[in-house]
């Protein structure tokens, strides 16, 4: 390898690579790229990794038998080798806008345990995905393009497979698998697919919420050093080390504030506000009291990053409607009080949602430290890619609000679990995408869901359960449709069509031929159809005797 960032036991933490092209050279056969390693908060990102003649090894190589992961790789092309991706992550790593091109031999080969990938892109001459042994697969966003229409573009063993909206050309098929118990389907386009049966408590939806996906906002860099407050360049005789963060903070010449290497001991909480758009740790950590409040300012987006924590004393509070990205981070909870969009990658914490009505997308969340709710909502959408979470607690705790995990795992040793719901469910909405579980004493939650609708509680055990202690797929709501007094009233004709509403707005899909779903005049997207419309559009279909 050109590059390893380590291996063995999971105490690999806060490793970072960014920003870099890193090749192997021409005639170079035995070499591979870079060995990425990281565990809990870890991320590798815009990086290209690039044979020169198409030789070579392993692209990016993630595979280790002992405790890789978690972490996130996102925005990084490979270009040639024979393998691409090389993967068996016991604790799970999330990619996130991948592009492969030019592999020989396999495009991503996923030998065991959990591996979630969110937007792909790939273009080769062989498979692009063979997930083997127990691999677990999430796979959401894909483009894949072949050239070679005698094999299949994924190939998947009997470990779970979760696809969506997967598109493929110059491949046999699309997926290739002779042990998944559900039918795969024929052809070269996926709506939605998942291997094993779907699980439910309420309700017959049998499909994921499909919540819409953003991707993180561009945070341009400050390249005026003079904008840049620097924590230390403030303190004097008898401040604080709160006073100290917060004089940085609230100097309105400065939009950027960078926190060094060194442990600050807070004793009051510190407010991001005015001109501050960016706060960037080069090492620096807090402890103590307070908490870490965002609040209204100047920037329409704001950025927390690399900064620690400690996970028990400091929560991050945001307190604003504007945009919050929180990116490399390791902190006691997220408290989201705000209406605004909240992107976070790369983070250890759980989150509270209780307040506001937050859009919450996150990439590689990994909540660990609570034996409380990992997740607590009663308000807002959060869509969830990548998660795995520790502890005995419970995972969610959803009241209102709705909810979509794609891709999680459960760690943990010897916690004894015994009556503890994993999922708690009262009211809102929610999926959840291969939900999977792994203990080294076989300490498994052995109630999964307990849900409560209309004064009724259903639990859903082990023992219930179809595949055990994993949930492939299990959906808790109902389609909403649009009734009288919410949308426009079709009228009636004789020729049967359909109309789609989103947030109120009136569209048309022809009643004729092959359905094309269109929304002011724009098709929505290959594969969609009745059942996996994205979740808030709403199909009303005339009859003679009225839409239903």
């Amino acid at each position: 390898w050109v590059i390893k960032t380590g291996m063995g036991v999971a105490q690999c933490f806060n490793r970072g690579l960014a920003n870099l092209t890193v090749s192997i050279g021409h005639n170079n056969d035995g070499a591979s790229g870079v060995f990425f390693y990281g565990n809990n908060q870890a991320i590798m990102r815009d990086v290209s990794i690039v044979s020169g003649d198409g030789g070579g090894d392993i692209g990016l190589d993630l595979h280790d038998w002992n405790e890789q992961g978690p972490c996130l790789v996102r925005n990084v092309s490979i270009e040639g080798f024979r393998t691409g991706i090389n993967c068996a992550a016991l604790n799970g790593v999330t990619l996130h806008n991948l592009e492969l091109r030019g592999q020989s031999e396999i495009g991503i080969r996923h030998k065991g345990h959990p591996l979630w990938i969110d937007g792909l892109s790939a273009k080769l001459a062989v498979t692009a995905i063979d997930i083997g042994g127990e691999g677990a697969l999430t796979l959401v966003d894909a483009t894949l393009s072949g050239e070679n229409d005698t094999v299949p573009a994924i190939v998947c063993g009997d470990g779970g497979l979760f696809a969506r909206n997967v598109f493929t050309s110059g491949f046999s098929t699309a997926i290739k698998c002779d042990d998944c118990p559900q039918t795969v389907p024929e052809g070269t386009e996926i709506g939605e697919y998942v291997s094993h049966t779907p699980s439910r408590l309420f309700g017959d939806r049998r499909s994921s919420m499909n919540l819409p996906k953003q991707t993180p906002p561009d945070c341009a860099w400050e390249r005026d050093m003079t904008k840049w407050a620097v924590a230390e360049d403030y303190r004097a005789e008898g401040m604080s080390d709160a006073q100290v963060v917060q004089a940085a903070c609230d100097d309105s010449r400065k939009t950027t504030v960078c926190i060094p290497i060194g442990a600050y001991t807070l004793d009051d909480s510190i407010y991001i506000r005015g001109a501050v758009g960016r706060v960037t740790g080069t090492g620096g950590s807090f402890s103590g009291a307070g908490a870490l409040i965002i609040e209204d300012g100047d920037a329409p987006v704001v950025k927390v990053e690399r900064l620690g924590v400690n996970f028990t004393d400091i929560p991050i509070v945001i307190r604003t409607n504007r945009t919050v990205v929180l990116e490399s981070m390791c902190m006691s909870r997220i408290i989201i009080e705000g209406s605004g969009d909240v992107f976070l990658s790369d983070v250890v914490c759980p989150i509270e949602m209780h307040k506001g009505d937050a859009r919450v997308w996150a990439w590689h969340y990994n909540a660990e430290g609570s034996n409380g709710s990992m997740l607590a909502m009663s308000t807002g959408r959060a869509r969830i890619f990548g998660w795995k979470d520790e502890g005995k607690g419970r995972s969610v705790t959803l009241s209102g609000g709705k909810a979509e995990v794609l891709g999680f795992l459960n760690y943990s040793n010897i916690d004894d679990k015994t009556g503890v719901p994993q999922i708690t469910l009262t009211g809102g909405e929610f999926s959840i995408a291969m939900g999977m579980q792994f203990n080294w004493a076989d300490a498994y939650y052995d109630l999964l869901v307990r849900e409560t609708r209309n004064g009724e509680t259903r639990d859903l055990t082990n023992q219930v359960n179809p595949h055990g202690h994993n949930l492939y797929l299990y959906t808790s709501y109902q389609p909403t449709f649009a009734v009288a007094g919410s949308s426009p009233r079709p009228t009636a004709t004789s020729s049967p069509s359909v109309r789609l509403w989103y947030g109120g707005k009136p569209g048309i899909m022809e009643g004729r031929g092959a359905p094309s779903y269109r929304l002011d005049g724009r098709r929505l997207g290959r594969g969609v159809n009745e059942r996996n419309l994205a979740h808030g559009v709403y199909a009303v279909k005339q009859s003679t005797d009225g839409p239903r």
